[in-house]
């Protein structure tokens, strides 16, 4: 499909690819992203988190499992299979909601304003990379302001299945993106990890 005049695959190619390998998120880089996740939060006390293109869930059990008394955790994909694979996987988490994320057909994303009057919110994406660039920019741009967010983005080149729509190439591309060229966040840490095939990275939104 194309989306801002990026070729990018659809939906139904990752509802295709999750359900063909479903532990295909269970990487060992993924667990290293989200030691570094925690790692970047630890001193930080969060009630809501939403996590946009979440996959099965990975990030979200060792988020919960660390954080059992958080009061929602709010699961999006956009695919069926992997918010499927994402509910089981979480279903001892009474507090996990599984929703449908649509931000490819012009989604609002008026989720991410849900708990705009509440402190302690979290937005977390950690494959900014199947998103065209443009996307990226829009999904902060519906993020309130004083809300913590987490992101990730691989460095790899664009594939040739077009599932990476965008290269973050290194971390002065990301710190220039989101902290000079569009001054979004604030009070950044950032890490490249994964011998230099993910660029990990936290801040509040301005």
């Amino acid at each position: 499909m194309n989306i801002n005049g990026v070729e990018c695959e659809s939906a139904e190619y990752y509802d295709v690819k999750v359900k063909a390998d479903p532990y295909i998120y269970n990487s060992e880089c993924g667990k290293i992203r989200n030691q570094i996740f925690l790692e970047f939060i630890k001193d930080i006390r969060f009630e809501f988190v939403i996590e946009l293109a979440a996959g099965t869930g990975v990030f979200a059990e060792a988020f919960l499992t660390e954080r059992p008394n958080l009061r929602e955790y709010v699961h999006t994909d956009f695919s069926e299979i992997a918010n499927e694979l994402a509910a089981k996987n979480l279903s001892k988490f009474s507090q996990v909601k599984i929703m449908k994320l649509d931000v490819y057909n012009g989604d609002d994303l008026k989720i991410l304003s849900r708990y705009e009057s509440y402190p302690g919110q979290l937005v977390v994406c950690s494959s900014l990379e199947h998103f065209p660039a443009g996307i990226d920019l829009h999904i902060f741009s519906k993020i309130p302001s004083c809300v913590h967010i987490l992101v990730c983005g691989s460095t790899f080149p664009i594939t040739v299945s077009n599932s990476h729509c965008h290269v973050f190439k290194d971390e002065k591309y990301m710190l220039d993106r989101y902290t000079i060229e569009n001054k979004l966040l604030t009070n950044v840490k950032i890490k490249t990890i994964c011998d230099g095939a993910v660029v990990a990275m936290y801040g509040i939104k301005i």
